[in-house]
């Protein structure tokens, strides 16, 4: 009866476990995807000339906010669901967090051209952030290749 038990603790344990690293993987991709759409939110906006402008500066407060939350997203190690996160991450975790910081940085100064710079600037803004987050991808996240192996 105690092996039973035992036995019946470990499996929920784990259940438990596996459950909340695959809603983990799921919160980090929601966090990838946000930064994206409020970058395509402005590519749309800026390129098409768009009657919302004025929206502009809300985006760019929204992609530096969420690229605030990137290294806690990711402190804890786990492959469990859909991920394109690679393992170096947490093997070379001081680099990823520095990473993660470039892209915070970068963030920062893309809400302030946005709070008041020309289209030009938002523009060069917008390359500069985009700079860095492809660095980071380069280095920590999945290719295309990598992804289809699954």
């Amino acid at each position: 009866m105690f092996t039973i038990v035992v036995m019946s603790v470990v499996m929920f344990a784990t259940s438990l476990f596996a459950r909340e690293d695959k809603a983990l993987s799921e919160y980090r991709h929601a966090l990838m995807e946000t930064l994206g759409y409020q970058m395509k939110s402005m590519g749309h906006i800026l390129k098409n000339r768009l009657p919302l402008t004025q929206h502009i500066e809300s985006h760019a407060r929204m992609i530096s906010a969420t690229a605030a939350l990137i290294p806690a997203a990711w402190e804890k190690e786990t492959r469990t669901g859909r991920t394109d996160s690679k393992p170096l991450i947490w093997k070379q975790w001081d680099q990823f967090k520095s990473a993660a910081a470039d892209t915070r940085k970068e963030s920062r100064k893309l809400a302030e051209v946005a709070a008041g710079g020309s289209t030009k600037d938002i523009f060069s803004q917008m390359k500069n952030l985009g700079i860095t987050c492809g660095a980071c991808h380069n280095t920590f996240r999945k290719s295309e290749s990598e992804k289809s192996k699954k």
